[in-house]
């Protein structure tokens, strides 16, 4: 049924009169590819894998570089909790007790007793700075061999 004054919409690939027109060789091509689009090439996949590969190899050096630092930070903190530990037992006692360490997991501390001060080191394997120490008489901390 036709209804006067309103004109049909024509659609891609035919002519004006309604009929289909003939694909040309490239035309038919290009539906062709553009019907099955939807995929990823194998040269885009490669293209991520490499993009991927590169950040890998630039963050794990780096991530390993943060880890020891965080076990040198671990150690200094020990170190210096257990300070303050002995602080407040000879505060309250006029004694060190060298039993009384603050020690997380890997971390080795060591409290020496010279009667009116305390040295106290502390050391972890993964830690890369080496040994790190409270000196009672000076009352300085360093990170030394």
């Amino acid at each position: 049924m036709y209804i006067q004054g309103k004109r049909k919409r024509r659609q891609r690939g035919q002519s004006g009169d309604g009929s289909p027109q003939p694909l040309t060789t490239a035309a038919w091509r290009y539906s062709r590819l553009k019907k099955n689009a939807a995929g990823v090439t194998l040269i885009e996949l490669l293209v991520v894998v490499a993009i991927i590969g590169i950040l890998a190899a630039i963050a794990i050096p780096q991530f390993a570089s943060y880890r020891a630092q965080a076990f040198c930070a671990r150690v200094e903190s020990d170190v210096r909790n257990t300070v303050t530990t002995q602080e407040a037992a000879y505060a309250a006692d006029q004694t060190y007790n060298t039993t009384d360490k603050v020690e997380s997991d890997g971390v080795t501390i060591t409290v020496t007793d010279n009667t009116t001060t305390v040295d106290v080191t502390g050391v972890h394997a993964a830690c890369t700075k080496g040994t790190f120490a409270f000196s009672g008489s000076t009352g300085e901390y360093a990170w030394g061999p």
